[in-house]
C-alpha cells in the first residue's frame, strides 16, 4: 500500500449538521473499490491516524549496525531498521541476556543494557520513569546504565555498542 495524500470531503447536500462535517479519507494506491477507476473508499479517523503514524515511524528502510555484547561476553554485530527501539533490535535478533518482558512498556526493568559511554553521551538524557524503573533492576547500576525499550534507534546512532548485564532478574 502507498499512502498518496490525506484529504478530507464534505457533503454537498447539507441535508444534516452531521453531514456537512468534513471526513478524513485516505487515498490509496490502488484505491479501494469496485473497480481500479473508482474512487477510494474513506478510511474511519483511527485506522488513518494508525496508518500514519506506522508510515512515518516503522516504514522506514534505513538500517543501522549494533554491537552488543550477550551476558556470556560472546559479541554479536547485528542491523537494525532506524525508529525501532534498541531493545526490540535485540530481541529480533536474539540476544542471549535481554528477556524484555514487558514488551517496551517500561514496566519490568528487564531490558537494562549498559551502553559504552562515548554512545551514552549521545543518547538524551532518561526520563523520570526510566531513572525510577533502573533503581528495580536485578544488576547493579553502572554508568550507562539504561533501559533499551527507551532507547529509540537513528541514524546518529550507527555502531552503538552496548552489553547485556549478567542477569534481568
Amino acid at each position: 500500500m502507498r499512502l498518496l495524500r490525506i484529504s478530507s470531503h464534505g457533503n454537498a447536500g447539507n441535508t444534516s449538521p452531521e453531514d456537512e462535517a468534513p471526513k478524513l479519507a485516505i487515498a490509496r494506491y490502488p484505491p479501494r473499490g469496485p473497480s481500479a477507476s473508482g474512487p477510494a473508499k474513506p478510511v474511519p479517523r483511527r485506522e488513518a491516524w494508525l496508518l500514519h503514524f506506522a508510515h512515518q515511524t516503522y516504514n522506514t528502510m534505513t538500517k543501522i549496525q549494533l554491537h552488543l555484547q550477550d551476558k556470556d561476553g560472546s559479541l554479536h554485530t547485528v542491523q537494525a531498521r532506524v525508529g525501532r527501539s534498541l531493545m526490540h533490535a535485540a530481541v529480533d535478533a536474539g540476544m542471549d541476556g535481554m528477556a524484555a518482558d514487558c514488551g517496551g512498556s517500561l514496566s519490568c526493568a528487564t531490558c537494562h543494557v549498559i551502553v559504552a559511554p562515548a554512545w551514552a553521551e549521545q543518547l538524551p538524557e532518561p526520563a523520570a520513569d526510566e531513572l525510577a524503573m533502573l533503581e528495580m533492576t536485578a544488576a547493579p547500576l553502572e554508568p550507562g546504565s539504561r533501559l533499551s525499550c527507551q532507547i529509540r534507534l537513528s541514524t546518529a546512532l550507527d555502531g552503538l555498542q552496548a552489553r547485556m548485564p549478567a542477569t534481568q532478574y
